[in-house]
């Protein structure tokens, strides 16, 4: 109620900001390459600027966030040949000050608005663009013949199709055709420019380059495709059975864990055609999915079922989970269904059945399965889905493979759930960018797939997941949506990257004082093939040589594989993590003293990662040019899979976007004890993360969040006791988590723990129900 008046009272005084650094929203520098820099004034309750007035008013440079522009090494190669290329123009929230204080109550644990989270609507009527504002711009837009033009209801983003000489016009700059090392790319020549009466409220602006095609990339490799003999024969064809066991006619050797049977790990010996007669890059296990449900303690074999996690709150039915990524076009291989494809078209996300069977042979029979939706996003081409998505298998960049683990790996970590797979055309910050507005506020014209269902599902999404990164740059498209994410309790993460090493990346490393990403690093797991409790490593048992002499390592290590020791791979892979400079770090690193002190002692930036998960040794199966790669050939004779299509063989992925994605389960499992209880979702974690891994460190919180990693290393950074720049604060403990957030986020002092008696209060607009919006 309190929040309420504070909004009215503000839209009633017409509170007026003349120019607001964007950065101050958050608390973030604004200074250089250390945050959002664009200028930007309150969105103003009316202007009256006519189209004319625009075009003939004065101009200012855009905030432009491809790194295309004025590329150091860019060689010119005069007027691009493009067609036609895709914008986005991201606009400013109005009333930034009320707005930056609301962010900043929200992650304070002594306000009366913590966690108090306003739904999509809400948000749009308090803090959304200024609509005179809006329809300027897009009178603007629409006087040079723009094309496939998308509104969106929080008056924040504008998308369109521009020519190049509706470019010129727009932004008074042209585009050139560019190559670097050999890349050709298209960006301005010269610098890009809006009328200075709109720039002001423009926050940023993509799809003037396409550079970042080349900067982009999934977080997650899969080993070479390897034939396989079959060791068990079941008696059923894959897709066939709702459980995973060989008694009921699954591939597994099952074990029962709180009265549900589930695929025990395959022993590297079963797998030697990826690790090497050694076992060489292997952790000694292959982990299947479902696994991680017993190892991150949502299920627990040590305690009655209605004790657990998914005992105490159910499954997470209902739960709304959204991935973003992208598609390529199909390309005409040899195989005969690609070669029939239309080169000219897109490819689809994944092939339907691949994850289908993913989930119904690796969920316990009685776990209600999740659904999978592959939404794309408007875009020039047609996108090419017939056969249940098996165009995906043409896939001519390769994010098939990334498509479909993110839809394994989100599914099995919350059963019951649904699952989007938003996606657009070509690896560029422009389709993420895109993406994520459509989340923020779909609607049917965002594209082809956002049926009345997806629209009413993406409008409840507690979770939106990223498994790829885009270089150390800071997108204030992004930050404008992480703004709004923040607001609406929604947690975003970001994989921190697979090179092992200090490279750091956006979006992960995007985050601020009281808004951002959550960086999620990578482990290696090792549990215990019966319980599927993390089981501890021992010397000569991890073909890593982790442990020496008589040194029992944790059952959790920083993944990381140095060059060499994963077959088919001639480079190191490894969680990435340190300190981004280019980000100042937020004031809940500077708060706690352990990761503080790790920070600084290497430099002064963000630190990452924030927490990590299991990145190694995952099968999973996907079609691919001519190939059904199936993870039940590692038991059956027969695997299956699409006519005309090569089946008995396997592969098996690993990458931090195994981590992203298992973190991402999680935290929507979570979300939904707490929404059927009646309290706020987690929202940006990390102003809590730090608090609760620093009472851990203390030894003065009574449930410890996170299972912390203390033995081994990536190539840069050891694992500590706490915090460490190799996995964060380690990784999280789903049922501890669950029930201290259960009760007020504690300081870092005697108080901490489950035993604090001041409890969270439902949220104060309850009644608007963020899964009832439609």
């Amino acid at each position: 109620m309190e929040r309420k008046k504070l909004f009215a009272a503000a839209a009633l005084a017409g509170i007026v900001v003349v120019i607001m650094v964007l950065s101050s929203l958050a608390g973030a520098t604004a200074v250089g390459a250390t945050g959002p820099t664009a200028a930007v004034s309150q969105a103003a309750p009316s202007v009256s600027w006519t189209t004319a007035q625009l075009r003939d008013a004065p101009t200012a440079a855009v905030v432009d966030n491809e790194p295309g522009i004025g590329h150091a090494g860019g060689i010119f190669a005069g007027p691009s040949k493009v067609a036609e290329v895709p914008i986005l123009v991201t606009l400013a929230y109005s009333h930034p000050a009320q707005l930056s204080a609301f962010l900043s109550a929200l992650s304070n644990p002594a306000s009366p608005s913590y966690h108090q989270y306003m739904t999509a609507s809400e948000f749009d009527a308090a803090f959304g663009g200024s609509p005179s504002v809006y329809s300027a711009a897009l009178g603007y837009f629409a006087s040079f013949g723009v094309t496939d033009v998308v509104t969106y209801a929080d008056h924040a983003s504008i998308s369109f199709d521009a020519t190049p000489a509706q470019v010129a016009g727009i932004f008074h700059s042209t585009l050139g055709a560019y190559t670097y090392e050999g890349r050709p790319y298209y960006a301005p020549i010269g610098t890009a420019a809006l009328p200075t009466p709109l720039n002001q409220y423009v926050v940023g602006v993509s799809g003037l380059s396409d550079y970042s095609e080349y900067t982009m990339h999934t977080d997650s490799s899969a080993v070479t495709a390897q034939a396989t003999t079959a060791r068990t024969v079941a008696s059923s064809t894959p897709g066939g059975a709702l459980t995973p066991c060989q008694a009921d006619g699954g591939p597994w050797t099952c074990t029962g864990v709180d009265g549900l049977s589930y695929p025990e790990p395959l022993p590297a010996s079963a797998v030697t055609e990826f690790c090497g007669a050694n076992q060489t890059g292997c952790s000694g296990q292959m982990l299947l999915g479902s696994e991680f449900q017993v190892a991150y303690n949502e299920t627990n074999p040590n305690l009655p079922f209605k004790q657990t996690l998914f005992g105490q709150y159910g499954y997470p039915r209902g739960a709304d989970i959204a991935t973003i990524l992208w598609t390529d076009p199909v390309e005409n291989y040899t195989d005969p269904y690609c070669a029939a494809q239309n080169p000219n078209d897109y490819a689809w996300d994944f092939y339907g059945p691949a994850v289908s069977s993913y989930y119904q042979y690796t969920l316990p029979k009685g776990e209600p399965l999740p659904t999978a939706t592959g939404v794309p996003i408007a875009g020039p081409a047609f996108y090419d889905h017939n056969d249940s998505g098996l165009s995906s298998s043409c896939d001519s960049g390769g994010a098939q493979l990334e498509n479909t683990l993110d839809m394994d790996m989100e599914g099995v970590m919350a059963p019951g759930a649904s699952v989007y797979q938003v996606f657009g055309q070509g690896p560029t910050s422009h389709t993420t960018n895109v993406a994520f507005a459509d989340i923020l506020s779909p609607a049917a014209k965002d594209g082809p797939g956002f049926t009345p269902s997806v629209v009413k599902g993406l409008k409840n999404v507690s979770v939106i997941a990223n498994s790829w990164t885009d270089g150390n740059v800071n997108d204030t498209n992004w930050y404008s949506d992480l703004v709004q994410a923040q607001a609406r309790g929604i947690t975003v993460v970001g994989s921190s990257g697979d090179c092992g090493c200090k490279s750091l990346a956006a979006p992960a490393g995007q985050s601020y004082n009281t808004l951002g990403d959550v960086a999620i690093g990578g482990t290696t797991l090792t549990l215990n093939p019966t319980t599927l409790l993390r089981s501890p490593v021992t010397v000569g048992s991890n073909p890593y040589t982790v442990c020496t002499g008589t040194q029992v390592c944790g059952s959790e290590l920083p993944w990381y594989a140095p060059v060499g020791t994963v077959n088919g791979f001639g480079e190191t892979l490894g969680g990435a993590g340190g300190v981004d400079k280019a980000f100042a770090e937020p004031s809940w690193q500077k708060s706690s003293s352990d990761a503080n002190k790790v920070i600084t002692s290497v430099a002064s930036g963000r630190g990452e990662p924030d927490f990590s998960a299991v990145a190694n040794d995952t099968p999973i199966t996907f079609a691919e040019t001519g190939y059904y790669l199936n993870m039940t050939c590692f038991r059956l004779s027969s695997c299956g899979g699409p006519p005309g299509f090569v089946t008995g063989y396997v592969t098996y992925v690993v990458g931090t976007s195994i981590s992203d994605q298992v973190a991402g389960g999680i935290i929507a499992t979570i979300d939904h004890a707490l929404w059927e209880s009646s309290k706020p979702w987690l929202g940006f974690m990390d102003p809590t993360v730090y608090s609760w891994g620093q009472a851990q460190y203390n030894g003065k919180v009574a449930l410890n969040p996170f299972f912390d990693v203390i033995f081994y290393h990536n190539k840069p950074y050891s694992a500590l006791t706490g915090y460490d720049l190799a996995t964060g604060w380690g990784v999280l403990d789903a049922g501890n988590y669950t029930q201290l957030a259960f009760v007020a986020t504690p300081a870092t002092g005697p108080s901490v723990g489950v035993t604090t008696t001041s409890v969270l209060a439902p949220p104060a607009m309850r009644s608007a129900g963020r899964r009832s919006e439609v």
